[in-house]
């Protein structure tokens, strides 16, 4: 499973269920096989869950799996900053478009997928992207990060999730939704700071490894649709 479907994934956990990417044990890019295999794996667990068709679509827009399903095809990742730009642009409008479908209460009703509310998958994306950008400024201050956090490995992201819900269930929807917006606007404005070589030279930061600084950012700018066969 790639780091674009590792980092964010979103907890889609019923009592002891694993997500597909919380499987990898490590931030590289895979296959798109296995990118497909992982996003049906998904759909098949939400049906288990017995959550309605109609929220699946549009709750796939709010969680960090970020693999596109459209006629068996994969979306393929951006190789350039302004592709980066454009996609995560793109997508965020869809994102935003289907959010403005939902009432208040549909928002904040927990449970919808494991304890999560559609608010709390908004609050686990914002706080991904901070994430990022945080280990992009200890970068370049020729520092290493820990990364993804100094408590939890990429072994670990059901446990690193969670600590993130428990870190922002109790935000109101007004909170979330202003911080949403700024957020977003904070990571375009740094991806579009950063040299071109810089993103997609691979190691350029000690802490990305043979990784390129660009997938962190592909990662935590994409939307999700998943699109199944309802």
């Amino acid at each position: 499973m790639g780091l674009e479907s590792c980092v964010l994934l979103g907890n889609f956990q019923k009592s002891s269920y694993v997500p597909p990417a919380s499987r990898s044990t490590s931030p590289k890019w895979g296959r798109a096989s296995n990118l497909e295999e992982g996003g049906k794996e998904i759909i098949s667990d939400l049906r288990r869950a017995k959550v309605r068709a109609q929220t699946v679509t549009r709750l796939s827009c709010t969680i960090g799996v970020f693999v596109r399903l459209h006629k068996g095809n994969i979306m393929p990742k951006p190789t350039t900053k302004n592709q980066i730009i454009e996609t995560a642009q793109s997508e965020r409008t869809v994102l935003e478009e289907l959010l403005a479908t939902l009432s208040f209460e549909q928002m904040t009703q927990p449970h919808i997928i494991g304890e999560w509310a559609i608010k709390d998958m908004l609050s686990h994306l914002i706080e991904w992207e901070q994430m990022v950008i945080k280990w992009y400024e200890t970068g370049i201050k020729g520092e290493v990060p820990a990364v993804p956090s100094e408590e939890y490995n990429w072994g670990q992201l059901p446990q690193l999730n969670h600590s993130i819900y428990l870190k922002h269930r109790d935000k109101s929807l007004v909170d979330i939704q202003r911080n949403f917006k700024a957020s977003y606007k904070k990571t375009l404005k740094t991806i579009q700071s950063i040299p071109e070589k810089e993103l997609f030279t691979r190691g350029h930061y000690a802490w990305t490894r043979n990784n390129a600084l660009a997938a962190y950012f592909i990662s935590c700018t994409s939307g999700t649709t998943i699109i199944g066969s309802w």
